[in-house]
């Protein structure tokens, strides 16, 4: 299963042409993770594997009262933040997280 979660980017003051994404592959164990740059155009990726993931937090309502924010820390101490989710997609993205590994 490949399932993909994007974040709002109005709550998080990203650019409308590359939010923040996260994407799950249950077959490979991998998560990916795309973050919009700081410039006007751009994005950077990352990937991890669910071996590698240490914790996962879940903060609610970290940006107005609807959205949440996801952060992902790996043993290497490598942090991935995703921010502006929406609360339920956080929640199931943290199930994954934690239940896959």
């Amino acid at each position: 299963m490949i399932k993909t979660y994007i974040a709002i980017p109005i709550v998080t003051k990203g650019n409308l042409l590359f939010r923040d994404k996260a994407t799950i592959d249950t077959n490979r164990k991998l998560l990916y993770y795309q973050k919009r740059s700081w410039n006007i155009i751009g994005f950077t990726n990352k990937s991890i594997s669910f071996q590698d993931i240490a914790v996962v937090r879940l903060i609610h309502r970290a940006e107005w009262l609807l959205f949440s924010r996801l952060e992902i820390e790996s043993h290497g101490g490598d942090y991935i933040t995703v921010s502006g989710l929406k609360s339920e997609d956080a929640r199931e993205l943290k199930y994954y997280l934690d239940h896959l590994r």
